[in-house]
């Protein structure tokens, strides 16, 4: 379904990992397919969990 939004735990789990890919000189691109959700906010709140990590 590409009209929802994916909730904080999904984010927050996989901020861990792009942190740790991040930690191990990977770099790390996302893609997000729910455009008609919420997208840019997704992406937002993602990049909010690795910075403070």
């Amino acid at each position: 379904n590409y009209r929802e939004s994916y909730d904080d735990a999904f984010l927050m789990e996989y901020s861990y990992y792009i942190r740790e890919w991040i930690a191990a000189g990977k770099t790390v691109y996302t893609y997000f397919n729910n455009t008609m959700g919420d997208a840019i906010g997704n992406l937002r709140t993602l990049n909010k969990y690795v910075a403070e990590g």
